[in-house]
């Protein structure tokens, strides 16, 4: 098997490392969660993507496939506030 190097990305890099936005990042004092729409609002297939940061930081994935696939899909997000039941 071949060896791989490991890899530290210098300070500046990773400075720079942020999130993609997207343009569907709810300001985080507000109180809803941003619903954003991906792919084709006539799919026949709807998909969504619920809860805080952690799922947000599946976005860019999920809009490549939701587009790739014609997913009728929506995404609802808000950065520290975790989906859970009642």
């Amino acid at each position: 098997m071949p060896k791989v190097k490991a890899y530290a990305p210098s300070l500046p890099t990773i400075k720079r490392d942020l999130p993609t936005r997207e343009g569907c990042r709810p300001p985080s004092d507000g109180v809803e969660p941003l619903g954003c729409q991906f792919g084709d609002p006539t799919g026949g297939l709807k998909v969504f993507l619920v809860g805080d940061s952690h799922a947000e930081q599946w976005v860019p994935a999920f809009v490549r496939t939701a587009s790739d696939r014609g997913w009728n899909a929506k995404s609802f997000a808000k950065p520290g506030c975790r989906y859970s039941r009642p």
